[in-house]
């Protein structure tokens, strides 16, 4: 796993200087007048001075900087003495798909250059294209680790009985103000494009697309995330990384963090929760509204089985 990282990593830093170098060397080749703007079928429909491809550029080098801070901040954190041992099993696999997934985005963002270069349409194909791509990486990881963590079919049968006949205490997530507002504005996004679809630079089909695709991936996240506990463990609920079922007895620590990393939260203000099943450690953020009482309820099922953490 860890070569499929480097491999990532080294290949994304390659494809991102033959972007820089290759609008340096051809720059007096490129037309002066070049797409500004494609619509949601890769038709052209804005046309700008090429002086757009700088901006392109800077803004693939703003991507790249985060992307490595990323990186680093993964890699210095399950290197460090300080880390547990469920950061030291899990951000390996964490390191492997934000790499692919840094590629993944550089890729689909040389080839926009590529074609606004050139001044051709970037297809039809493309926005689904690159949404599948993107995806890849983020979806690869939630099957191995739903493989690593699953229950097995009696104990997930036994999960369904003991939550059709015990009310457990649920807490939703709580949301940040920038990230609301970021997720509202992406659900308004697609209402964006009726202007271009009425004067026929778009169409429906395109429209519906955008929308089933943009509300499919936020809007559950407003109904379908919450934490729930139980007599015996803890239940995360998030439409994408499915359903964890944490035992308290093989809870090993939970600890306040404002990690940045992708996970059932909508809050930097966060909960680590570390945990052993399976013979393999892993662990989730979680960021619960009422996080003192959700922390002080944790603790109370945990001393009831052993002993605290």
């Amino acid at each position: 796993m860890k070569k499929w990282g480097k491999l990532a990593v080294r290949a994304n830093l390659i494809l991102f200087l033959a972007v820089i170098a290759g609008v340096i060397v051809f720059w007096n080749k490129i037309p002066e007048q070049i797409p500004s703007h494609y619509g949601l079928t890769g038709k052209i429909d804005a046309w700008s001075d090429k002086g757009i491809l700088i901006m392109l550029v800077f803004m693939l080098a703003i991507m790249e900087g985060i992307g490595y801070i990323v990186l680093y901040y993964i890699k210095s954190s399950m290197r460090s003495k300080f880390a547990t041992d469920s950061e030291k099993e899990t951000y390996p696999g964490i390191y492997v798909m934000l790499g692919l997934l840094q590629f993944a985005l550089t890729a689909c963002f040389a080839y926009v250059i590529l074609c606004g270069a050139l001044c051709q349409n970037t297809g039809v194909l493309f926005l689904p294209v690159m949404v599948v791509v993107c995806a890849a990486p983020i979806a690869g990881m939630i099957v191995i680790q739903r493989k690593s963590y699953s229950p097995d079919r009696i104990q997930r049968k036994e999960y369904r009985r003991r939550e059709k006949t015990e009310k457990g205490h649920v807490y939703r997530s709580k949301v940040d103000w920038w990230i609301g507002l970021i997720c509202v504005g992406s659900l308004l996004m697609p209402f964006m494009f009726i202007p271009d679809i009425l004067k026929g630079n778009d169409d429906w089909g395109s429209f519906l697309f955008t929308f089933v695709l943009i509300w499919g991936l936020i809007f559950p996240l407003f109904v379908d995330l919450k934490y729930t506990c139980y007599s015996d463990y803890l239940k995360v609920r998030c439409t994408y990384w499915g359903t964890i079922r944490i035992p308290y007895a093989c809870i090993s620590g939970m600890k306040e963090t404002k990690s940045a990393l992708s996970s059932a939260a909508m809050s930097l203000d966060r909960l680590q929760i570390d945990y052993r099943m399976g013979g393999k450690n892993g662990l989730v953020y979680i960021s619960p509204v009422r996080k003192k009482q959700f922390m002080d309820e944790i603790n109370e099922h945990i001393n009831k089985k052993s002993g605290g953490i």
